[in-house]
């Protein structure tokens, strides 16, 4: 495993144009995925500026919202609920 490893940080190191686009791949990876859904997270945990759990208490709490990620659910999982 190691051995391959090394081999392809040395096809790496030979290639700079290989190695400039996995850094941009990477790059733009973390600005239009990761970044926004970190924003997104954190956001999910703020009301008014304040760090709460509100919304995740108002989910639990109404029962459409409760469906709708219950239903969202077993649409990932490809489960049927009824």
């Amino acid at each position: 495993m190691f051995k391959t490893t090394r081999r392809q940080i040395r096809i790496l190191a030979r290639d700079p144009l290989l190695l400039a686009l996995l850094i941009i791949i990477f790059a733009a990876l973390l600005l239009f995925v990761l970044y926004p859904l970190a924003r997104v997270l954190l956001n999910s945990f703020q009301a008014q500026g304040e760090f709460t759990v509100d919304n995740y208490k108002l989910i639990a709490q109404r029962r459409l919202y409760r469906n709708a990620l219950i239903n969202s659910t077993c649409k990932i999982y490809n489960y049927r609920r009824y």
